[in-house]
């Protein structure tokens, strides 16, 4: 019971791959929302939620 405990929510490494596609889909989604921004589709709501903390990509 005592080791159930403690692995409850230990999380687990992800493999090499899960990593990359993880990467990819990052990469992806930065380029479609940089692509908005530069042909003036992307709203300020929008320009908001996309997870720009002071980051310049």
């Amino acid at each position: 019971m005592r080791q159930a405990r403690k692995v409850r929510f230990l999380a687990h490494d992800k493999s090499r791959t899960e990593s990359r596609k993880d990467a990819l889909t990052r990469a992806a989604k930065r380029a479609q929302t940089d692509y908005l921004r530069k042909v003036g589709r992307l709203t300020e709501e929008e320009e908001k939620r996309s997870g720009k903390r002071g980051h310049s990509y």
